[in-house]
C-alpha cells in the first residue's frame, strides 16, 4: 500500500497534479481508455474523436455504437493535416458528452493542439479525454494548467515503467 501510494504521489508530481487519489493504474493505455470511455457514456450520449485516434479509442465508441447506447462523430484534419478546434467544433451537437483524442497519432506523428480543444471543451462542458500514449514522457504536463479533464497513457513507453503498466 506504501507503495502504491508513492507511487501515486511520483506521478502526481510528474504531471503537474494536486491529488494523488484522482490516479489510477491500469493494465495499459488501452485499459485506461476502454474504463474512460465505457465508463462515462450513457445512453444517448454523444462522442467526438478523430481519424488519427488508435483502435483503443475507436473499439469501444464502435462497440457502444452498435449496442444502440451511443453516436459518436470523426473529426477530419483541416488542409495542414492538423485536427484543430474548428475540426471538432463542426461536429459538436447538444448531446456531446466527451471527446476523445490523442495528443500525438502513433501514425502519422501529428500532434493535435490539446490546449486550444480542452479549453473548448470546458467553455461546452463536455468531458475531454487525452491519449498521452505517444507523448507522456516526451512532451511536459501540468495537468493543473491544461484542460484536460481525464489522461490516459501508458507506462512502459515514454515514462518508461515496466510492460503491463498504464495511468488514467
Amino acid at each position: 500500500a506504501e507503495l502504491l501510494f508513492h507511487t501515486r504521489e511520483t506521478v502526481c508530481r510528474y504531471f503537474g497534479a494536486e491529488d494523488p487519489m484522482d490516479f489510477f493504474f491500469t493494465l495499459n493505455c488501452t485499459d485506461a481508455l476502454n474504463t474512460a470511455i465505457k465508463g462515462l457514456l450513457n445512453q444517448g450520449d454523444h462522442a467526438i474523436t478523430s481519424i488519427y485516434d488508435h483502435n483503443s479509442v475507436l473499439r469501444p465508441l464502435e462497440y457502444l455504437k452498435r449496442s444502440n447506447k451511443i453516436d459518436y462523430s470523426t473529426a477530419f484534419p483541416d488542409k495542414n493535416g492538423k485536427i484543430t478546434v474548428d475540426c471538432i467544433r463542426r461536429l459538436m451537437r447538444p448531446e456531446t458528452k466527451m471527446v476523445v483524442l490523442s495528443h500525438i497519432s502513433n501514425v502519422t506523428g501529428q500532434i493535435c493542439d490539446i490546449t486550444e480543444i480542452g479549453a473548448y471543451c470546458r467553455e461546452k462542458k463536455v468531458l475531454f479525454i487525452t491519449d498521452a500514449a505517444q507523448s507522456a514522457g516526451i512532451i511536459p504536463f501540468n495537468l493543473k494548467d491544461m484542460p484536460i479533464d481525464i489522461l490516459c497513457t501508458a507506462g512502459h513507453k515514454g515514462l518508461y515503467g515496466p510492460q503491463g503498466s498504464g495511468i488514467l
